[in-house]
Parts: C-alpha cells; structure tokens; sequence
C-alpha cells in the first residue's frame, strides 16, 4: 500500500470522525438553545428555524460520511467508480471556497483576513485533494488499459 492509499484512508478516517463530533455539537445545540429560544413573539418560528437550520447541517453531514465511505471502499477495492462522489463533491467544494474568497476580494476589499482564510482553506483542500486524485486518476487508467488489453485480443482472436 503507497503513500496514495494512506493518505486516502487517513482523510476518510479523519473525515468521518470530524463530522462524528460535527454531528455530536449540532445535536448539542439544537438542545441547549430550545430552552434558550424567547418565549414571546416570534418564540416558536424562532425555534423551528434553529430545528430546520440543524436539520440541514445533519443530512449535509450524512451525505459526507457516506461519501467517504465509498472512498474507503473504493480504495480497498481498487474502483475508481467508488471514488467518484468524493471527487466530484471535492470539485464543488474548491470552486466554492475560490468563488466565495473571490467574491469577499471583490465586494470588500477591506476584508483581507477573511480572503485570506477563504484562501487558506482554498489552498489546504487542494493539497489534500491532490493525492487523492492522482490516485483516483491512476485507478481509472488502470482500468481504461485492461479494457483495452481485452478488446485488442477480442479483435485477435476474430481476425
């Protein structure tokens, strides 16, 4: 197993224990601020917006960890097929943090620390999705030449 394969299953397992806790401290919160939520006026959509809201971050956070399962799967199983969620969902996740960071540059120039977490966070996804990739990229080569090993003696063998 190389450094590829480590370093994926290090950041699914590290993945799925973040959203773990995530998932812990929203329930948390849901908890802690229903007895926290005014009672007079707007008490109760008050209190149905906090539900929704965490709701929200519950089935993001469910999404994600099945995601990084498959690519624990995929990577024992050596199918690229299984990566793909990962990959795409990776895709999404750089070009938002690079339009957000973009779009706080543009709109308040004032804001440096905040472009410059958006930033951060930008350039540290990227150096985590890049392994990741090569090997999903490898996997999916790997696969691309079998068939192709197949297909040329198929056509051998009918000639």
């Amino acid at each position: 197993m190389g450094f590829r394969e480590k370093f994926g299953y290090f950041m699914a397992y590290w993945n799925i224990c973040f959203c773990v806790v995530a998932t812990v401290l929203t329930i948390i919160y849901i908890i802690f601020n229903r007895e926290k939520v005014p009672t007079f006026g707007n008490g109760v959509e008050n209190a149905i917006e906090i539900v929704v809201k965490s709701f929200y971050i519950i089935v993001a956070i469910a999404v994600w960890i099945t995601v990084q399962f498959q690519l624990i799967r995929g990577i024992k199983q050596r199918d690229h097929q299984y990566m793909a969620p990962f990959v795409i969902l990776t895709y999404i996740k750089i070009f938002g943090y690079l339009c957000v960071g973009l779009a706080v540059l543009l709109l308040s120039p004032y804001h440096v620390y905040l472009y410059s977490a958006f930033m951060l966070f930008f350039v540290i996804q990227c150096a985590i999705f890049a392994p990741i990739y090569s090997l999903f990229r490898s996997m999916r080569n790997e696969v691309r030449h079998k068939s192709n090993r197949n297909t040329d003696s198929c056509k051998i063998l009918f000639l």
